[in-house]
């Protein structure tokens, strides 16, 4: 499922809606993919809900962002969040 959260700036409750009926639909946690630009303009707006880590792991996460894990995907365009 991709969505796009970017108009004039990041739709966080777009994205939450987003997760949440995804986590619904398909009764598992959501993993979450975005670009680095996305990642870091959620982080600078909503860092009190984005645990920003600066390392990734060998499973490519780069952070988490309200619990669930974020992986980098630079094929992304900014805004773009994809939900897995």
């Amino acid at each position: 499922m991709l969505i796009n959260i970017a108009e004039r700036c990041l739709d966080e409750e777009k994205l939450i809606n987003a997760v949440n009926n995804f986590e619904i639909m398909h009764s598992q946690n959501a993993y979450l993919f975005m670009n680095q630009e996305t990642f870091n303009e959620l982080a600078i707006f909503y860092e009190l809900k984005v645990d920003v880590e600066t390392n990734r792991d060998h499973n490519g996460i780069v952070s988490s962002y309200c619990g669930r894990r974020v992986f980098q995907n630079e094929d992304l365009k900014f805004g773009e969040v994809e939900i897995r």
